[in-house]
């Protein structure tokens, strides 16, 4: 059944690939139609039948179709195994989306120092450093204010000299944020560039 699936004899066509799927009911069967198969259709029909979380981690690792490792990345949902793929995928597409999903900063910098494909690496780096950029500016804006200077006391002596001085510092946290911002979106900018130009060389 595996290799009428995988239609590895002639005259087997893409209904009898189909129907030998839905007669197998072995998930390391399934799980390799779905790694192997060439044919869409008959490998997203053994994605669906595969329930196991590790059988589908390594499909999202290994398939030779996007569309097929991208499908199965989605369906993860266990942090171990959107670790493994970021870690140990051969193709990029879906070694930088579990790493998308990853959440917490020590599984980032995990994926950052071991990972074995260097876009899941950048693109863990790149999300380390855009939490630290958020973290630096929530602590900006928590901040008590400095004491007031000399010159800032006297202008409070002033009619309205108090909301003059209020007035200046809300700007200035303005202008802090705007420019932590202006960083992350230069990055993202930079990211989608370089992912932009990768695609166009592996088209070439």
């Amino acid at each position: 059944l595996r290799d009428i699936a995988l239609e590895a004899f002639e005259d087997i066509g893409e209904p009898d690939s189909l129907a030998a799927v839905e007669a197998l009911s072995d998930a390391k069967v399934l799980s390799q139609i779905a790694r192997s198969s060439a044919r869409a259709s008959v490998a997203e029909r053994a994605l669906d039948r595969v329930a196991d979380a590790r059988a589908r981690g390594a499909i999202a690792r290994q398939a030779g179709l996007e569309s097929i490792r991208m499908a199965a990345c989605a369906s993860l949902t266990g942090r171990e195994e959107l670790i493994a793929v970021a870690l140990n995928s051969g193709f990029r597409d879906t070694a930088v989306a579990a790493v998308d999903r990853l959440t917490d900063r020590a599984d980032l910098d995990h994926v950052a120092e071991r990972s074995n494909n260097k876009s899941a690496a950048k693109r863990a780096r790149s999300m380390l450093r855009e939490m630290d950029e958020r973290a630096a500016l929530e602590a900006a804006a928590a901040a008590p204010p400095p004491p007031a200077s000399e010159e800032e006391r006297v202008v409070v002596e002033e009619p309205g000299g108090a909301s003059q001085i209020e007035a200046a510092r809300l700007e200035e946290a303005r202008a802090r944020e705007a420019a932590g911002r202006a960083r992350v979106e230069a990055e993202a900018a930079r990211q989608r560039a370089e992912q932009l130009a990768a695609e166009w060389a592996a088209a070439q």
